[in-house]
């Protein structure tokens, strides 16, 4: 039993650090790519008005989510070298 524990940490492990590090990657480069060029073509004070909000916003978001994330893969993580290696 003890062996299947090993193997489902593993498992999650993999995953969630693959899936995870994906869309980790996705929130924190491309989605201000995407907003940043929507609002540029405001007028000068909607964009540095809401796009201040928005960043502030975002950078709330993305600070508490990595935090979570590295969070959960530290408590997913085999206590192996190998997986300290998958990490970085």
């Amino acid at each position: 039993m003890d062996f299947l524990k090993k193997i489902g940490h593993w498992i999650i492990f993999l995953i969630g650090g693959y899936l995870g590090t994906w869309l980790a990657l996705l929130i924190s480069a491309a989605l201000p790519l995407v907003v940043g060029l929507w609002i540029f073509d405001w007028n000068d004070f909607l964009f540095l008005f809401v796009g201040g909000i928005l960043m502030t916003i975002y950078y709330f978001i993305v600070f508490i989510g990595l935090t979570w994330y590295y969070d959960f893969i530290n408590r997913k993580k085999p206590d192996y070298w190998a997986s300290n290696i998958f990490l970085v």
